[in-house]
């Protein structure tokens, strides 16, 4: 018999009414919208308020900059393909192929000539964690004008371009969405120019739209801000900032009352021919008056609230940076923790960015790759190999920046454990940390041949082994 069933159902009952119930204040809120009809109100003017945090709000602005760091980095995520022959092997030198095609496409990824492979995943992560979502058009043969060789690529825009409100439930629109059987979406509504006035919206299929986004909630079709949670505490995080400023100009400010000796105050001795010799007084730098025996002298200053300012600053930053998912620490550029919780915050952050980044990768990367290898092949600019197995044509990996450690020895002792035991493979550690594999391996090659050829291995063998084991005296590659 288990303990539910133990406690008398009236008892149950109790607990749960109870749990509806506050002891005190005003019952929170519920949402009762369906979540269709939330996108339909609240998806863009969600995402226009939390652009123009981004455009006037530091905090904001510095905390995107952090997640597309982590996220997808300098140059873009790495893909490593991996296609293998009939006899199970990789196919080496194909893979080389893709790899140095798909590099060369980079720089005219997108149809302006303008944006690049890495500019686009930047600027999608941007919008994905800001907007909630972004779209990106796809351009496939067809006679388009392609600027690079693969007749392949992308038209990036913004949610705006798909109108939320767009709505006939006799024809299956929803949210600017077509729906069809099974609920599943069948195309999108497009309006190519925002600024023109009564446009009809141009229908253009699912297969030609990669959608990115952000959703909590099952059965939406919209991706929804990211930052939607964290928008109240920005602004209140803005007007506490100007009171704070404002209450310590007033702080700095030192009043100055000047008692003359015969009851009378400075302001009411113009033109009394017995006070006539006197001047007015004033309160800057270096200041010396002339005052008679009797004067009295008082100054008032105020520092009400100065103390306290900087932790409820403080506690609201953490609030947005948190909402976002970014390193709060790396944002504010606050390091006054201790070595464990500034790295038990950096892991806690990095486990977001991987979701992120697995978002963005299923979303809108990995489409977009099988998409361009597909043209690459069909337009004869990749030639596979005649053993190739072609199920293994779309098998490719693609890596980000990884999470950066306080200590270097530490990490590198790591890799090379974890290399040693079978648990990491050192092209995957190249690419994780953002390297080019086969460049690097090419140029650790030259180097050994190199070395080898100027004898000098057991010179630089004998340093290293030195080095290293001074190193494990010193510290023995634990933490302290």
């Amino acid at each position: 018999m288990g303990l539910s069933a133990k406690i008398p159902q009236w008892l149950r009952l109790k607990a749960k009414y109870e749990a509806l119930s506050p002891r005190s204040g005003k019952r929170p809120n519920r949402e009762k919208t369906p979540t269709r009809e939330l996108a339909r109100i609240s998806q863009l003017p969600l995402a226009q308020q939390a652009r123009w945090f981004e455009e006037n709000y530091p905090i904001v602005s510095t905390a995107l900059d952090e997640v597309v760091k982590c996220v997808v980095g300098a140059d873009g995520l790495t893909a490593q393909p991996q296609p293998k022959t009939t006899d199970g092997k990789v196919s080496t030198e194909f893979a080389r192929q893709i790899q140095r095609v798909y590099e060369k496409s980079g720089p005219v990824w997108c149809m302006d000539g303008r944006t690049t492979r890495p500019d686009s995943e930047q600027l999608i992560t941007r919008s994905l964690v800001r907007d909630g979502e972004s779209f990106s058009r796809i351009y496939a043969f067809d006679g388009h004008d392609f600027l690079g060789d693969v007749p392949y690529a992308l038209e990036l825009f913004e949610c705006d371009h798909i109108p939320a409100d767009l709505y006939d439930r006799k024809k299956g629109i929803v949210n600017g969405f077509q729906l069809g059987a099974y609920n599943r979406t069948t195309g999108y509504y497009f309006v190519p120019d925002l600024s023109a006035f009564a446009q009809k919206p141009l229908f253009i299929e699912v297969n030609q739209i990669l959608h990115t986004r952000w959703q909590t909630r099952i059965g939406g079709l919209r991706g929804v801000s990211k930052m939607a949670p964290a928008l109240l505490s920005i602004h209140n995080l803005k007007e506490y900032e100007d009171a704070v400023r404002l209450g310590r100009l007033v702080a700095a400010r030192i009043v100055l009352i000047h008692k003359k000796d015969k009851k009378g105050y400075v302001p009411e001795q113009e033109g009394n021919e017995e006070y006539s010799d006197d001047e007015q007084l004033s309160f800057d730098y270096g200041n010396i008056l002339e005052a008679d025996k009797e004067d009295d002298f008082k100054t008032l200053e105020s520092a009400k609230g100065a103390e306290s300012s900087d932790i409820y600053v403080q506690h609201q930053q953490r609030n947005i940076t948190g909402t976002i998912g970014a390193n709060n620490s790396a944002v504010t550029g606050i390091y006054n923790k201790s070595y464990s919780a500034q790295r038990q915050e950096m892991i806690d952050r990095w486990a977001g960015y991987i979701i992120l980044r697995a978002i963005l990768v299923r979303q809108h990367v990995r489409p977009a790759y099988e998409g361009w290898l597909n043209a690459a092949v069909i337009s004869g600019v990749l030639k596979p190999p005649k053993d190739l197995d072609w199920t293994t044509l779309y098998d490719v990996t693609f890596t980000g920046p990884v999470m950066p450690w306080i200590d270097p020895y530490k990490e590198a002792t790591s890799i090379k454990i974890l290399k040693e035991i079978g648990m990491l493979p050192l092209t995957m550690a190249l690419a994780q940390r953002g390297l080019d594999v086969s460049a690097v391996l090419e140029m650790y090659r030259q180097d050994k041949v190199e070395i080898e050829r100027l004898e000098l291995t057991e010179l630089l063998t004998m340093v290293a082994n030195n080095h290293t084991n001074t190193q494990d005296e010193k510290d023995d590659g634990k933490e302290s």
